[in-house]
Formats: C-alpha cells, sequence, structure tokens
C-alpha cells in the first residue's frame, strides 16, 4: 500500500509501534521466461527482454511489508530491462555484479550502488547472469526516515528522489545484510509470519538507505547542534526505553521518541554512556532474549522464538552475539531450565 506525497508532520508518525505492526508477507517463485518475470513487477512497470540464445530462467524473492517491499532477481544469459519509476513510490536498484559487468543507462557498474530511478523515469539495465535487489516504499516512510535520521526538513532529500539519477555507494556489510535477510525469511516460514521480523526488517532497511545516502550526498549533511544536553538526551532515552521493558526497541523509534537525529543520538551516547546507541540497544536485546531463555522452559519457547521476540531475525548472528557477550549458547542457558533441580 502506497500514500500520496504530502509530508508528514513529523517523523514519530512513521516509526510509532502503535500505529502499525509490519507483517513480513513473503513470496517466492521461478519464471522460465521473460514475459513471466516482466508479469511479476507490475509496480515498476518493468519490461525483460532476452538477448542470448539458450534457455533464459530464474527466481524472484519478495518480502512486503506495510509500507516498504524488498525483492530479489536473478536470471541467466544476457538480459535487458526496461523500467519506469513508480510515480506513486520511491525505489531504488541495487545491482549485484558478481565478476559479471553490469550498465545502467550505459554506465557501467563494478560493485554494488543505490540508484535512485527518479519518478516517472525511464531506465536500462543490463547484464549477463543479472541480479539485483529492489527497495520500493511509500515516500511519507522515505521523508519521516530522512527528517529523523538528521532532523533536517524533509524537501532537503526530497531532491534525491527528484532530481537527476544518482549512484550512491552501498557498504558490502550493508548489502550482506539486506540478501541475508530475504535468504533467512525465504527459508523459514515462522521468521516470515513474526510482526517482531518485520519491524526489525524495516527498521534495518531504513539504515542503511539513510546511511548510505548521507554519506554521499551533499544536501544531507547531519545537523551540528540541538537545544536538548546530552544528558538530557540519555535520560529521555532511558524512559522511552523502561516503558518498552520488554519488546524489542529500534534505533529509529528512539530517535522519534527523543526528539533528535540519529546522529545527535549517537554523540550523546558516546558521550555519556561511552557506546554506540546501536551497541546499546543490542545488548539490551541480547539481555531480553537471555531473560525469555532463562524463564522458559524447552517446551515452551524455542532458541528461534525467544530471537525473534527479542529483535533478532538472524540466527547464526544472533547465536554468535549472545555466547560473545554471555559465555555460554543460547541452548545451553535454555535447556538449563529442564535439568532437575
Amino acid at each position: 500500500m502506497y500514500v500520496s506525497d504530502s509530508p508528514p508532520t513529523d517523523g514519530s508518525a512513521v516509526v510509532s509501534r502503535n500505529a502499525r505492526r509490519a507483517t513480513p508477507r513473503l513470496h517466492s517463485r521461478d519464471f522460465v521466461d521473460c514475459d513471466q518475470l516482466s508479469g511479476f513487477m507490475p509496480a515498476c512497470r518493468a519490461v525483460f527482454i532476452q538477448l542470448s540464445p539458450g534457455k533464459f530462467r530464474g527466481r524472484i524473492t519478495r518480502l512486503d511489508l506495510d509500507r516498504v517491499s524488498l525483492s530479489h532477481i536473478a536470471c541467466s544469459g544476457d538480459t535487458l530491462c526496461r523500467a519506469t519509476g513508480d510515480p506513486e513510490a520511491r525505489h531504488a536498484v541495487i545491482p549485484l555484479p558478481r565478476g559479471n559487468a553490469r550498465h545502467w543507462n550505459g554506465h557501467e557498474i563494478t560493485r554494488p550502488v543505490i540508484i535512485n530511478p527518479g519518478r516517472d523515469r525511464e531506465y536500462v539495465l543490463t547484464g549477463h547472469d543479472m541480479q539485483a535487489l529492489h527497495i520500493a516504499f511509500d515516500p511519507a516512510a522515505f521523508q519521516g526516515w530522512a527528517r529523523i535520521w538528521t532532523g533536517r526538513h524533509w524537501d532537503e532529500w526530497e531532491c534525491f528522489w527528484t532530481g537527476p539519477q544518482v549512484l550512491i555507494p552501498l557498504p558490502a556489510e550493508s548489502l550482506s545484510s539486506l540478501y541475508q535477510l530475504l535468504r533467512l525469511m525465504a527459508g523459514s516460514p515462522e521468521m516470515a509470519a513474526a510482526k517482531e521480523a518485520g519491524e526489525t526488517i524495516e527498521s534495518c532497511l531504513a539504515c542503511v538507505l539513510m546511511d548510505s545516502i548521507e554519506k554521499n550526498s551533499t544536501f544531507a549533511k547531519p545537523v551540528a547542534r540541538t537545544l536538548l544536553t546530552h544528558a538530557h538526551v540519555i535520560h529521555r532515552a532511558d524512559e522511552f526505553l523502561h516503558d518498552h521493558g520488554d519488546k524489542p526497541v529500534h534505533l529509529m523509534e528512539v530517535c522519534a521518541a527523543v526528539g533528535v537525529s540519529a546522529r545527535c543520538l549517537e554523540y550523546a551516547f558516546k558521550e555519556i554512556c561511552g557506546v554506540t546507541p546501536m551497541r546499546y540497544l543490542k545488548a539490551r536485546r541480547l539481555r531480553l532474549a537471555r531473560r525469555l531463555l532463562r524463564d522458559g522452559t524447552p517446551a515452551g519457547i524455542s532458541v528461534k522464538q525467544a530471537a525473534l521476540q527479542s529483535g533478532f531475525v538472524q540466527m547464526g548472528r544472533f547465536s554468535t552475539e549472545y555466547r560473545k557477550f554471555f559465555g555460554e549458547k543460547p541452548s545451553e542457558t535454555l535447556c538449563r531450565n529442564a535439568r532437575p533441580s
């Protein structure tokens, strides 16, 4: 579902927990010709054309949230994609070159980048054994994220989506996180049905987009100062976290509740607590997971359920971080409750 281009009055409406719950909806299907693939992507009015002889086949996996969708497309052979930016949404294309050249409107792409197609702008993407990530979201969601991330007015960011097409370098770790999220969701029906997973994924997508665009754009510089002192920022953040003591909380939610940008929150946490807010929130989620495992039983809760309820969607990374933090595996914490006292 997409909404109008009218700017939100503040960013909190975008991430309010009470306003919505992002429930993931996963779709994955194979295709054996270009017409099938074109039919799977009506929003961007894409037309795929096979350029080389031989069998054309591939797979598309799409994850739909309330206001964001993430798609992974992989197809064989030489392919041309001609599409147009959706007038009702904002969307970014991330080509995934794996040793093969990709071209966007004639420009060679040698590394993953975020491409802004622009509203109603036509574009052509070509490549051999082409793979790409496609992110679509409603304008109000992006405007809210931008306002929260830097504290600047949304129309300073809007020019990114209405101006000339821009290539924004994407950090390798961010790309890996996005790709792994889709793979994990596709292999875990339990995770695909978890509302907590949807909130975590949407928060991850927002942070990846904002961080990459801000670091590579002249119009998205962070606000240098705030009216709130750093101590006051930490105090308000603690109050918000205390009110959500048994629920996972993400960075954008804290920023919206405190009323400061992500950079201001980071400066405050580093000065007062000596750690970044991301590290602080991760430690909080780990403690929440430990509490669920410690108070539960193997018959009542699984390690995966505890991880999801605590805001973790990557089980391997969760187990590694948990063991590093507490000195034992999450399964050991859980099984200890099953032993006779």
